[in-house]
């Protein structure tokens, strides 16, 4: 009875999520940067796969709770800027030992997330001019999409390829487009889609088993062996987070948003140093 009554107490606030994504990311990382140097064990790269809709489902709360959520799109903008501006650096400056390239940056996901959300917001309004600003800024993106595919063809066409290397650094830093964000269309619909449903707990998990098997759908599709499910096709054991997420108590926690925010791009130098000196 008293196994029982512990287990229905244990829940987690906003702030244990992101510790918790924190840890699970962490895990991931040094298994990005640290494999092929060290043997680190495969399934530090399952252990990652949940820290991602640990960071989405946080930022759907961040969005509903935040005193602006302007400001909220601005802070993560800027940290979105700054992490593309360290990535580049690291590549260029400091080069991974086995080739591997420094290009993550959830950041650009969750800007784009709370983007869209603003833009649901607006839609459900009453306002029929709000409506059409909330329609249109959701297509704002996809149309840049494709203005992008055009000029990239433009540009190999007429063999201007430093002027299209200076368009990618551009998009690259300032306006990452959907294709290109860490997860890519796939985890922004995640993202939405909790917002949309992390109030009701069935339609919730129903929605998170789906993209889950979306992901193994899509690996087994692609031809990947039962060791490859567990390796770099592994996305779909991201449904490893869900009793997480169900355990969710509606509380904030503390703050400390500082300290994630700055935690991101330091641990990545770390690993990159660290790979460096013992490879």
């Amino acid at each position: 009875m008293d196994t029982v009554a512990c287990s229905k107490k244990i829940s987690f606030s906003s702030f244990d999520l992101k510790v918790l994504g924190v840890i699970f990311m962490t895990f991931d990382h040094i298994c990005y940067f640290l494999s092929g140097i060290l043997p680190v064990p495969f399934w530090f790269s399952i252990i990652g796969r949940i820290a991602a809709p640990l960071f989405l489902f946080t930022a759907c709360n961040g969005f509903e709770h935040t005193r602006s959520r302007k400001k909220y799109l601005l802070r993560l903008y800027l940290c979105m800027v700054i992490m593309s501006v360290v990535n580049i650096a690291e590549n260029i400056f400091l080069p991974h030992p086995t080739g591997a390239v420094a290009m993550g940056n959830i950041f650009s996901t969750l800007t784009y997330l709370i983007f869209f959300l603003i833009c649901i917001e607006a839609v459900r309004c009453k306002s029929k001019k709000k409506k059409a600003l909330g329609i249109l800024g959701m297509m704002l993106p996809f149309l840049l999409q494709f203005a992008y595919l055009f000029l990239v063809n433009l540009l190999i066409m007429q063999n201007k390829t430093e002027l299209l290397m200076a368009v990618n650094r551009f998009i690259l830093i300032f306006a990452p487009l959907p294709m290109s964000i860490e997860g890519g269309v796939i985890f922004l619909v995640l993202g939405i889609g909790i917002f949309l449903t992390k109030n009701n707990k069935v339609l919730f998990s129903c929605f998170f088993i789906g993209i889950s098997l979306f992901f193994l759908a899509a690996a087994l599709l692609s031809g990947s062996t039962g060791k490859q499910l567990l390796t770099d096709q592994c996305q779909w054991t991201m449904i490893l987070a869900l009793p997480l997420l169900l355990k969710y108590n509606g509380e904030k926690g503390r703050g400390m948003k500082q300290f994630f925010y700055l935690y991101y791009p330091l641990h990545m130098l770390a690993l990159l140093l660290l790979a460096r000196e013992i490879a």
